[in-house]
């Protein structure tokens, strides 16, 4: 049975004297998890257009986008990484020549 402590790893998650990190055990679990959200989105995914098919396609962009915006801020919010968020859109600024 594997350890799963991060004694005896490295910081970037390999493995060091035998040991399994967290990380080597977390990211087949969370592969599983996204692959299952994603299969699971597609199968829904003609449910939402047929429910859809009676609005105004402008109406529809428009309640993407605010709700897009909504969940993104409550996300980086909820994560605290609205920090790392600026500092990302800084640094596309820097190298875009903006």
């Amino acid at each position: 049975m594997p350890c799963e402590h991060t004694h005896g790893s490295d910081t970037s998650g390999t493995m060091v004297a035998g040991m399994t990190s967290v990380r080597a055990v977390e990211q087949p679990r969370m592969g599983i998890a996204a692959l299952l959200v994603s299969n699971i989105g597609w199968g829904v995914l003609p449910l939402y257009w047929h429910a859809l098919s009676g609005m105004n396609a402008i109406s529809v962009l428009a309640y993407r986008l605010i709700a897009t915006l909504v969940v993104m801020i409550a996300l980086l919010m909820a994560f605290r990484r609205y920090r790392a968020y600026h500092r990302a859109i800084a640094a596309l600024g820097a190298h875009s020549g903006a």
